[in-house]
């Protein structure tokens, strides 16, 4: 607890508008009722700082069943009722366990404050490169366009799995990976150039 009170009181002095939280009740046991009460207390006394500090607080929509896709957070969006916490979808985790993504944006669409840029493959959620997966990218930018989108995107990327990558490489992966999504973006018609 002391971590997310801490959390807030740094967003709100930096101006941090939103804090990503890993929608996970638990990673490594077992989910079940208590976990998911548990994770509910949870949220509601995270959210007694954020909304004092102004900050909001957002769902990433994870590769795990729990909060999978925008349709399973949804009910903890709407039990917990406040305008404080939000959703922020993860397209590669989305296009992972629902193959309608453009329906779960739009059901998410009043709630969501960002979106993570990710690619995956068939089981496969960390340390795809773009290119080498499945999401549907320029038909995801498209869709966003259509429901009037605005809000920020994060590209996410892994590279803990190559501890003597150049900082050249690195930075040569991070333009490749910034490209590769903006020509995406524009195919989609979500930006213009």
């Amino acid at each position: 607890c002391e971590i997310m009170k801490k959390a807030s009181e740094l967003s709100s002095d930096l101006g941090i508008r939103v804090i990503q939280l890993a929608a996970y009740d638990v990673y490594y046991e077992e989910e079940d009722e208590e976990t998911k009460k548990l994770f509910i207390e949870g949220i509601q006394k995270s959210l007694e700082w954020a909304s004092r500090a102004g900050v909001m607080l957002a769902f990433e929509i994870m590769d795990t069943q729990f909060m999978g896709t925008i349709l399973r957070a949804l009910p903890y969006i709407n039990k917990i009722n406040s305008p404080w916490l939000k959703i922020y979808p993860d397209l590669g985790n989305l296009t992972e366990w629902d193959r309608d993504v453009e329906a779960e944006l739009e059901a998410g669409m009043p709630h969501i404050v960002a979106i993570h840029v990710k690619e995956t493959k068939p089981g496969v959620f960390k340390r795809v490169p773009f290119g080498q997966g499945i999401v549907r990218f320029a038909d995801l930018f498209k869709k966003l366009k259509e429901l009037n989108y605005h809000g920020p995107f994060l590209i996410e990327m892994w590279a803990d799995d190559d501890k003597e990558i150049s900082k050249e490489a690195a930075v040569k992966n991070i333009y490749d990976a910034r490209k590769f999504v903006m020509d995406k973006m524009i195919k989609g018609g979500l930006i213009s150039c």
